[in-house]
C-alpha cells in the first residue's frame, strides 16, 4: 500500500456574467478555484474533472465548513443539503456547490494510522453511487488513495482557517 501527501492549492479564475436588467453590463468577479495536491500534482488533472471543479467553495457558506469536518470524519456526510444518500464523501464540486450538479465523491474509510479515498468517481445526491443505470461509476482506471492520517487531518484542520 502507497502511502501518499495530500496538500491543497488554488488559482484566481474570473467569473463573467451579464446584468439582468442591463444585458450590456457586464461584471466580472474574481474567485478561487482550489485542487487538491496528491504528492505535488493536481487531483483535478488525474481525474480529468475540468477547470469549473473546485475542492472548496471560494465562498462564506456553510458546505465549506461541512465538508472539511466531513472529510474529518466529523460530520454528518448524508446531510440533505450538501451530502450524498449514501454515505460518501465529496472531494469535489462545481463552482455552483450544488452536490445535484455532481460531485467527485468516494468512500471515506479512517483507521489510526491512515485515511483512505476509495472508489473515487462522479456522483449527483439524488441517486446512490450503486444505483443501477445511474451512469456514475469509478473513474477508469480505478484509483484509491491513502494518506497518513497525521499529515490529512493537519491539511484540513488548516482549510478551516482559510479565509
Amino acid at each position: 500500500m502507497s502511502v501518499h501527501e495530500l496538500g491543497v492549492a488554488y488559482e484566481i479564475k474570473v467569473r463573467t456574467e451579464r446584468d439582468a436588467w442591463r444585458r450590456r453590463k457586464v461584471k466580472e468577479t474574481e474567485f478561487r478555484v482550489w485542487d487538491w495536491l496528491v504528492d505535488g500534482k493536481s487531483f483535478n488533472a488525474m481525474v480529468h474533472a475540468g477547470s469549473g471543479t473546485s475542492v472548496l467553495l471560494d465562498l462564506d457558506y456553510p458546505i465549506r465548513t461541512w465538508q472539511l469536518a466531513v472529510l474529518l470524519g466529523e460530520g454528518e456526510s448524508k446531510d440533505p443539503r450538501f451530502g450524498m444518500p449514501d454515505g460518501r464523501v465529496v472531494l469535489m464540486h462545481c463552482e455552483c456547490g450544488d452536490p445535484n450538479c455532481s460531485a467527485m465523491t468516494a468512500d471515506l474509510i479512517m483507521t489510526a494510522e491512515t485515511v483512505a479515498w476509495r472508489r473515487i468517481g462522479w456522483q449527483v445526491a439524488y441517486e446512490d453511487f450503486d444505483a443501477p443505470d445511474s451512469g456514475y461509476h469509478p473513474i477508469e482506471p480505478s484509483l484509491d488513495l491513502v494518506f497518513s492520517r497525521l499529515q490529512y487531518e493537519q491539511v484540513l484542520r488548516d482549510l478551516l482557517n482559510v479565509e
